[in-house]
């Protein structure tokens, strides 16, 4: 597991001495609903897994960015002090605790994606998780996203008839 942050872009971000990136990165991710299940949700069979699925992924996604600020917390008091980032203890568990928290966001992601939802409301759910999650990436305005307006138009519409 890489080190380097990810930008909320999806690029990496520098490893420069910039807290304010840091902060900004933080701030984007957590104020973004990107893993926000669907008000559609509320209403959905409860044997539809997904929905688990996608709670679980929200709960890695906190633990995570708790994780990370950690990380750029003690990076800061390091830096302060005129301590080498690469060359102090407690800020490389902090280091080992967010690439643990990374790998379970991770792997909660790919559950996501990999299960087949049992119900329209799970399908709906699921389109609109990759979409918040994937807001501002390049796929925007491309065929993946009219796909993805055609698919979930087409479940509402089902939703609704049932």
């Amino acid at each position: 597991m890489s080190k380097t942050p990810a930008s909320a872009a999806g690029g990496a971000m520098p490893a420069s001495g910039h807290t304010q990136s840091r902060r900004y990165f933080l701030g984007v991710l957590a104020a973004a609903p990107a893993l926000a299940v669907p008000a559609v949700a509320m209403a959905a069979s409860v044997d539809d897994p997904i929905f688990a699925l996608i709670a679980e992924w929200r709960a890695t996604e906190h633990a995570w960015l708790a994780a990370v600020e950690d990380q750029f917390r003690i990076e800061d008091q390091v830096r302060n002090r005129g301590g080498k980032v690469g060359a102090d203890r407690e800020l490389d568990r902090y280091i080992a605790a967010a690439d643990v928290a990374a790998d379970a966001r991770w792997e909660a992601a790919n559950m996501v994606y990999k299960t087949v939802p049992q119900t329209k409301e799970g399908a709906l759910a699921l389109i609109e998780v990759f979409r918040r999650e994937h807001d501002g990436c390049t796929f925007e305005e491309e065929p993946t996203e009219m796909m993805l307006d055609s698919i979930s138009a087409w479940l509402k519409r089902g939703v609704a008839d049932v």
